[in-house]
């Protein structure tokens, strides 16, 4: 059963601590009740944990017919024992929402933590604030008996009457058991009173309202009028009215505001085109699913135009007609163009036109100048009614000829988002001065970044840190007093830092041969992961120690090598573009000495009678030594064999002049040798 909670982390359920809504409510119990005809099922929850708690044995339930003294039926409803659960829920899947709520009220029950799996839901986040780790358990508990008739059943707060009259009223009485005894406590006694009717079903959620945004659907239901009806909803969406219909969630949407009894979700489109149908389906505290409400058809809206107009020209005569020119980028559903005239290039403009100029215009001559200077830009509408926005230009009278281009335009952006752009000044007589353009990719449109020209040779821009493009872009020209623009400079690239964390990547394998420890992870799919880290420590320390950095995102292992301990190991996701991830769960690993040392203090001496060699090999608990040697760079040959206790060797062949490199290697007694270690070197002339 432990493998099996730990399966769930409670799949991300939807939590609300709720309760039950009641039909007769005591102190500390609520009571429900819903009528089949031929059996009426009985749902009970305590208000909080301690009523919980002191009904963790279960209940006595009596049952008396309306009017009547006698007893008709007396049984008990029991709380399930761990085994229960756990021959009820093993092998079971939680694909099925029964099984799955189950599965969470028995975590609830018998789990020693109370792990979840929240992520950043608001509405979950604001639960785990309210309530302590006991009154969170209840809750969950409560909630998933709400909605699995087999979570309950489990926890006895559920039972089924099969054997009643049609018609007949009757009136139950609740016990607790006691824990210690498993007798019913009479000084806790709950009674209610249900009458045997006709089945009838749970009305249909209202149809759900919707808002239409840019590749998204807000849709928000009144529930108002049914206050205590529903426990959760399931959304379902279709691209037919007539199905088939798929789940937006995996799991149930609860509502957590009874002040405001209003369901909102927002579901995320991956195009504006197609045309989708929502519904609602209901759930009740009995667990029973509703009809579906009346499908709702919706689609996306497009509010944004992608591609703004490009001035190429803006020419007059004194006294005459100014000519302005752009280009426009192909856009399919393209309505027209405004232009706009202004005495200043701040504004404010005015359109120079009575209609709209049609998708086609690509010229436009304004007969009506203002006396002085002329600024126009040129607005590009969709049949949507967005608008995009060209850059402004002067309208040149003479002056036609642009500055040069700005050139060793250089930058680099900070932690906190800050650019410092800076590029070479221009000895140009009449220079108004520069202008910054930026995109987030160099395929894209680059728009204007400072609204008036900038009279320095720099400028600071800020730069959101919570955008996932890995750069930004930036092209800057010159302007002179007449607004003609340079052609811009080459495209600067800026690397942004992202003020967000990365994820941790996860460790699934681990393996000891004689290269090492090597540990297996899935390699990390975010696309600003540059690397990895590696720790570990000593299994009764706290502290962790950095074993290696790998400079590759893509790699999946790693072979460390470490002496012989008990440690625990550990990965970071880093990145020079955001900050690196916490510590992945650690994986523990006994690492044994897979080598046998080697000697130590090796040393050698060059005399009459060859070269003599000394080393210390106390407390090795080896099998033997074996001596290596090498001459004048020669190969590395097996000298001689000695006895683990010996710490000395002659060499009596070493009396020719040359170069002689010695190694010592321990054997054990399974044939495992040490590694070479550093030789010693003696010179013999």
């Amino acid at each position: 059963m432990k493998s099996l909670f730990h399966y769930l982390l409670l799949l991300g359920c939807g939590l609300m601590l709720s309760g039950l809504q009641a039909q007769n409510t005591s102190q500390d119990l609520h009571f429900l009740a819903r009528s089949y005809g031929d059996s009426i099922v009985l749902r009970w929850a305590p208000t909080d944990y301690a009523a919980w708690r002191g009904a963790w044995s279960g209940f006595q339930l009596t049952r008396r017919a309306e009017g009547a003294d006698a007893i008709e039926l007396t049984t008990t409803v029991p709380a399930w024992a761990l085994p229960q659960w756990e021959a009820a829920l093993t092998g079971k899947s939680p694909d099925d929402l029964d099984i799955r709520y189950a599965m969470i009220a028995a975590q609830m029950r018998f789990g020693q933590t109370l792990r979840t799996n929240l992520g950043e839901d608001p509405a979950m986040a604001s639960v785990a604030d309210l309530a302590d780790e006991q009154e969170a358990r209840y809750g969950y508990a409560m909630f998933s008996a709400d909605l699995s008739p087999l979570a309950a059943e489990g926890l006895g707060l559920r039972f089924v009457d099969a054997a009643v009259v049609p018609g007949r009223s009757y009136e139950y009485t609740l016990h607790p058991l006691s824990a210690e005894t498993g007798e019913p406590d009479r000084s806790r006694t709950y009674t209610f009173r249900v009458s045997s009717q006709p089945y009838a079903p749970p009305p249909t959620p209202p149809r759900l309202h919707l808002d239409a945004g840019d590749h998204l659907i807000r849709m928000e239901a009144d529930l108002s009028l049914y206050q205590g009806d529903f426990t959760a909803f399931l959304i379902e969406r279709a691209t037919r009215p007539e199905g088939p219909f798929a789940r937006l969630t995996t799991t149930p949407v609860a509502i957590l505001e009874h002040e405001w009894p209003a369901l909102t979700y927002t579901d995320i489109l991956a195009d504006n085109e197609t045309i989708y149908y929502y519904r609602l389906i209901g759930i009740t505290a009995f667990g029973e699913y509703t009809t579906p409400s009346e499908a709702v058809r919706a689609r996306g809206r497009d509010l944004t135009l992608r591609e703004a107009p490009v001035l190429e020209e803006v020419l007059g005569e004194q006294g005459g007609a100014v000519r302005i020119s752009w280009r426009m980028p192909e856009v399919d559903d393209l309505a027209g163009f405004w232009v706009g005239r202004a005495a200043r290039e701040t504004g404010p403009f005015n359109v120079c036109h009575r209609e709209m100029l049609p998708a086609t215009a690509r010229v436009f001559e304004d007969e009506h100048p203002l006396p002085g200077r002329n600024f126009y830009h040129v607005i590009a509408v969709d049949e949507a009614g967005n608008m995009r926005v060209s850059h402004v230009r002067f309208a040149a009278m003479v002056d036609d000829e642009p500055p040069p281009t700005p050139t060793n335009l250089r930058g680099r952006a900070d932690s906190t988002g800050w650019v410092l752009l800076r590029w070479d000044s221009l000895a140009v007589p009449d220079l108004l001065g520069f202008r910054l353009y930026y995109a987030n990719d160099t395929t894209h449109e680059f728009s204007v970044l400072t609204g008036r020209p900038a009279l320095q040779n720099y400028f600071v821009d800020s730069i959101s840190t919570r955008v996932l493009n890995a750069h930004i872009y930036y092209r800057v020209t010159a302007l002179d007093r007449n607004y003609n623009e340079s052609a811009p400079s080459p495209i600067l690239t800026v690397e942004r830092f992202h003020d967000f964390q990365l994820p941790a990547p996860l460790i699934t394998d681990i393996a000891m041969n004689e290269e090492g420890v090597t540990l297996f992870w899935t390699p990390s799919s975010h696309p600003l992961v540059t690397g990895y880290r590696v720790y570990a420590r000593e299994e009764d320390q706290s502290d962790w120690r950095l074993v290696e950095t790998l400079e590759d995102a893509t790699i999946g292992r790693h072979t460390v090598d470490l002496p012989a301990g008990r440690y625990v190991f550990s990965l970071k996701a880093f990145s020079s573009q955001a900050r690196e991830s916490d510590y992945t769960l650690g994986i523990r690993a006994h690492v044994r000495a897979l080598r046998p040392p080697g000697v130590e203090g090796l040393s050698g001496q060059a005399g009459t009678e060859g070269v003599r060699l000394s080393w210390n090999a106390s407390g090795l608990g080896v099998s033997h030594l074996v001596v290596y040697r090498s001459v004048d760079e020669g190969p590395v040959q097996p000298l001689g064999r000695v006895n683990m206790d010996q710490t000395a060797f002659q060499d009596r062949e070493a009396t020719i002049p040359g170069a002689y490199r010695y190694w010592i290697r321990a054997f054990g007694a399974d044939g495992r040798a040490s590694v070479f270690g550093e030789p010693v070197e003696v010179r013999v002339r």
